[in-house]
């Protein structure tokens, strides 16, 4: 999903003007109930389903990327 993205921003599309992507510590969601607080994980989403941290990283770095290149590629067109 989030290379498609990127690869639109490559090919040029200037409509893109942001995403929404959920992100925390640690990878996924976990369920709350309140007689097992202590077998809660730290930094795991008590909501949503999150990428990970490591995961949210690569994913900025690949749109950055894309938005590099189409800027490069705007400029040397121009």
């Amino acid at each position: 999903m989030r290379t498609d993205i990127a690869e639109q921003i490559i090919e040029g599309d200037c409509h893109i003007a942001g995403i929404m992507a959920e992100s925390f510590i640690e990878e996924s969601n976990q369920s709350l109930n309140a007689a097992e607080t202590d077998s809660l994980v730290y930094g795991k989403s008590i909501t949503d389903p999150c990428l990970g941290w490591e995961d949210t990283i690569d994913m900025l770095e690949i749109l950055a990327n894309a938005v590099r290149e189409r800027n490069n590629t705007q400029q040397a067109e121009s």
